[in-house]
């Protein structure tokens, strides 16, 4: 994968840790990607305060998902675990990024209900940087990962949506993944240190997600919202904004 990208991107996706964009819009980037389009994977932290892994192995992870899936780069901007949001500079860097890769979709996580606090702050951090990716005046700062100089154009994102990772919100619009779902599984399958069982006497700790019961969860939610779309599988998204159809024609399958 290219470590100096430009834009303009298709898709940029946002994730506040490694593994964060694949529980909730890997299918939906493995489709994208299928197609030829160009798909950003930008992870603000290391996931450097997990329980189990260290930043090193967490990063060869997210590579290799990236590589399963079929994404054109992923990058990690090194911000802190934990405590994103807390530093006003955060979104000046997320805004440095969405800036340089101009994307035509950007995705990010829903945080309302969503026990993790850095999951509800991307979300801030998102809206925020995509408002200060579009002011004449805002000057962002390098973002050593992507290779380059800043991006001083303005510009702001004209799609932006969010996925759902332990959220239970009512999803506005669903994304057929019924034949990219294998990839899913797959790019889940590289995060071992996070999904992988807890063995007696071995340094992995139980966790939420490697309970044998999280994983299957997420599968199931994707399942729950195929059959109301009359599909195997598919991918719930929360909209910024309305979304707009030229006809309601348009739409696949709402009954």
């Amino acid at each position: 994968m290219d470590n100096d990208a430009h834009g303009p991107v298709d898709i940029l996706a946002i994730g506040p840790h490694p593994d964060d964009v694949e529980i909730g819009a890997a299918a939906t980037l493995a489709k994208a990607c299928a197609s030829g389009k160009r798909v950003v994977i930008c992870d603000l932290t290391a996931g450097e305060m997990g329980t189990n892994g260290d930043p090193g192995l967490r990063a060869a992870e997210a590579a290799e998902a990236a590589r399963r899936l079929g994404v054109e780069m992923r990058l990690c901007l090194g911000l802190p675990d934990t405590a994103l949001g807390l530093d006003g500079g955060h979104a000046a860097m997320v805004a440095a990024v969405v800036r340089r890769l101009r994307p035509g979709l950007l995705l990010a996580p829903w945080g309302e209900g969503d026990r993790h606090p850095d999951h509800r702050a991307c979300l801030e951090l998102t809206r925020r940087a995509v408002f200060l990716a579009g002011l004449a005046r805002f000057d962002p700062p390098p973002v050593p990962s992507l290779g380059g100089a800043a991006e001083s154009r303005p510009y702001r994102a004209p799609r932006l949506f969010y996925y759902l990772i332990n959220s239970p919100a009512r999803p506005d619009v669903l994304v057929d993944v019924s034949g990219h779902y294998e990839a899913k599984r797959r790019a889940l399958g590289a995060f071992v240190s996070q999904f992988g069982p807890a063995a007696a006497g071995a340094r992995t700790a139980e966790t939420a997600l490697n309970d044998g019961v999280y994983l299957p969860g997420v599968e199931g939610r994707d399942a729950a919202f195929g059959r109301h779309a009359g599909v195997s599988f598919a991918e719930g998204f929360v909209a910024e904004r309305y979304p707009c159809l030229e006809s309601l024609l348009d739409v696949i399958s709402c009954r």
